[in-house]
């Protein structure tokens, strides 16, 4: 009888840890843009898809633009299956000022071999 609760408790901890796609992407979404606050763009670089890594440095590369994020705040989030857009709102400043001001960015991430990448990113209009 031991052994057969044991094993049920075993069962319970290892359903209650395992991640739905969902709680997957939220996490990585979260850690990407840590490490994008945190000025770790080759860390930030590893969730960015080949094809898109240029684009992503064009906007995030220190050496390209003089705009430094501040703060990230994730605005809309639309799902579909492998495929989420993510709409942003960066404060960023200009390197050597204190004036902040608002970028929003659309983000589309998909599902690739079991990881979320980030396939294209760019600066769109502020409503």
């Amino acid at each position: 009888m031991k052994h057969i609760v044991l094993v049920c408790a075993l069962g319970l901890f290892a359903c209650a840890g395992a991640q739905t796609k969902s709680d997957q992407f939220m996490e990585v979404l979260a850690r990407f843009h840590h490490h994008l606050l945190a000025g770790e763009l080759d860390v930030a670089l590893q969730f960015v898809a080949p094809s898109a890594q240029e684009a992503f440095l064009s906007i995030h590369d220190p050496a390209r633009t003089v705009n430094r994020p501040e703060d990230f705040n994730v605005v809309t989030i639309d799902t579909a299956s492998d495929r989420v857009l993510v709409v942003v709102t960066a404060d960023v400043r200009k390197e050597n000022s204190l004036t902040i001001r608002s970028v929003r960015l659309q983000q589309v991430w998909e599902h690739r071999d079991g990881r979320w990448l980030l396939i294209k990113e760019e600066i769109v209009p502020t409503r």
